[in-house]
């Protein structure tokens, strides 16, 4: 599915948003460290890089791989993202971060 019916996938099934003052992204590079090799790593890893790049198709797997937690630093990344909450050298070392990890 495209970016931004996935995005929206993700939104819908959000129970319990992050907080305000929560950086999601220091979160989402911790897990991913922490478990690089998990579906739901792979899946968050592949979420923020298409969102990065503001393009990307995701598949259903994707989506049913992130748990409530995840689907809601997801969407919370996302919307700090779209509304440019990051600077333009951050975008590129979380990026950076996120490949690295990926492998």
């Amino acid at each position: 599915m495209k970016l931004a019916r996935f995005l929206a996938q993700v939104h819908s099934r959000v129970r319990v948003p992050i907080h305000d003052e929560i950086d999601p992204i220091g979160i989402i590079l911790s897990w991913v460290s922490a478990h690089p090799h998990t579906p739901q790593s792979r899946s968050l890893t592949k979420g923020c890089l298409a969102v990065i790049a503001m393009e990307g198709e995701m598949s259903d797997a994707d989506l049913w791989a992130l748990s409530a937690d995840a689907l809601a630093l997801m969407d919370r990344f996302a919307v700090e993202f779209l509304a440019k909450r990051y600077a333009p050298t951050e975008i590129e070392t979380i990026a950076a971060s996120l490949r690295k990890i990926a492998g």
